[in-house]
C-alpha cells in the first residue's frame, strides 16, 4: 500500500453471524471496530495490523 501512496487503511467486517463480538465470550469485538481507520503500518485497536493477521495474538 505504501508503494501506491495509500496512507490509511480501514477495518471492514462482513457484518454477518460469524463476526466476532456477538458472543459475550469473544475476546475480540470486530463489530465495534467496523469502520475504524488507522495509518498504514499502525495497529488497529485490537493490536492487529489487518484482519486475519496471524503474526499477532489477541489478548
Amino acid at each position: 500500500m505504501q508503494d501506491l501512496d495509500i496512507g490509511f487503511q480501514q477495518w471492514w467486517s462482513a457484518k454477518d453471524s460469524r463476526v466476532r463480538g456477538r458472543n459475550p465470550k469473544d475476546k475480540a469485538d470486530y463489530i465495534k471496530m467496523h469502520g475504524e481507520i488507522v495509518r498504514v503500518g499502525d495497529e488497529f485497536s485490537n493490536g492487529l495490523l489487518h484482519p486475519g493477521d496471524k503474526g499477532r495474538k489477541i489478548e
